[in-house]
């Protein structure tokens, strides 16, 4: 289908259960993450070493300001 895996469990999440319920259940689980997006915590686990660092106001302002917000 060339589509994103990730990006696919989301509409299909939405369009079986409703927005609702595809909320309460992303809320469980966590996001589906896009292939795109799966190599952002292994470079922030490397660059941390490991830490498990807290996300502060300086860290996402840093992430904010590489995409220009």
């Amino acid at each position: 289908m060339e589509v994103d895996r990730g990006y696919l469990i989301g509409l299909s999440l939405e369009q079986s259960v409703g927005i609702a319920a595809s909320n309460a259940i992303v809320d469980c689980f966590g996001t589906p993450v896009t292939e795109n997006e799966r190599g952002w915590p292994d470079e922030i686990r490397h660059a941390s070493l490991n830490s498990d660092p807290w996300m502060t106001a300086r860290s996402r302002s840093t992430l904010q300001g590489i995409f220009g917000k």
